[in-house]
């Protein structure tokens, strides 16, 4: 009977809610990913929005990001002054194939390239080591205080420009406010513009030192000759496929949980 009463008068509700739940598992199932369940109402009303989700269960909105190559070459992405720092520091490397002495380009494009990798090995994996174990980066924006415009008003500033700039549109949708924002959002951003550097360098700087170690050794024969160009062009092709497929990989954030709503 109690069971009865209980579907007689809350029954509705009940089943509405089981179909819900059916819906959300269904939805969940097929993309894979985790619904945030304590996402605002109004903002899961909004199509297309990726949320992003802090360790201590902050839900937010992750707005969409581009890869490296788009962010720097494409005329149709705005250019901020990190951008600007970047393709300096890259038409630097490309300037010394052409100002070096043929002595020295081959040996000082090599020192690039190695520095570049390291950095790109150990540098990069040693910051995310220490993110992932001890939040250290986390740790650093709030203590050196590169978001508290109380604290570092002029750092604040400049940071809180070079990140709307590039997020510009979920910044005049409300989707994305700098001061409101989790502090490990903000500092993932920061870690994208350094990333950034590093691969674009890494990619530069290897293609410099090929081309300064490239020639043509007498008496080689035709097959071995194409088999170096073909093998060649093959890393060429792999290493630029890494970097881009780095983006893919990574999405828009990557220290945290984040899906798509249902």
């Amino acid at each position: 009977m109690a069971s009865s009463a209980l579907e007689g008068s809350n029954g509705t509700g009940l089943r509405d809610r089981s179909k819900g739940d059916g819906k959300m598992e269904t939805s969940t199932a097929i993309k894979e990913v985790e619904v945030i369940e304590s996402v605002d109402n109004e903002d899961a009303l909004k199509p297309g929005k990726t949320f992003g989700r802090t360790p201590d269960g902050t839900t937010f909105v992750v707005p969409q990001t581009h890869d490296m190559v788009s962010t720097l070459l494409s005329p149709r992405q705005p250019k901020n002054l990190s951008d600007i720092v970047i393709l300096v520091i890259l038409a630097i490397h490309i300037a010394l194939l052409f100002l070096l002495p043929p002595s020295l380009q081959s040996p000082i494009l090599g020192c690039l390239f190695a520095l570049w990798r390291t950095s790109y090995n150990f540098g990069i994996g040693y910051l995310l080591r220490n993110q992932s174990n001890h939040k250290r980066l986390v740790w650093w924006a709030r203590k050196s205080g590169i978001f508290d415009a109380k604290q570092n008003p002029r750092i604040c500033a400049l940071v809180k420009h070079e990140i709307e700039a590039k997020i510009s549109d979920e910044v005049r949708s409300g989707d994305y406010v700098f001061e409101k924002a989790p502090i490990e959002y903000n500092t993932w951003l920061v870690f994208r513009r350094v990333v950034d550097l590093v691969l674009m360098c890494d990619f530069v700087s290897y293609v410099l030192f090929a081309i300064s170690c490239a020639h043509v050794p007498a008496g080689e024969g035709w097959g071995l000759t194409a088999g170096r160009w073909i093998g060649g062009i093959v890393l060429f092709m792999f290493n630029l496929w890494v970097k881009l497929d780095a983006h893919r990989v990574v999405k828009d954030y990557a220290w945290c949980k984040f899906s798509l709503p249902y």
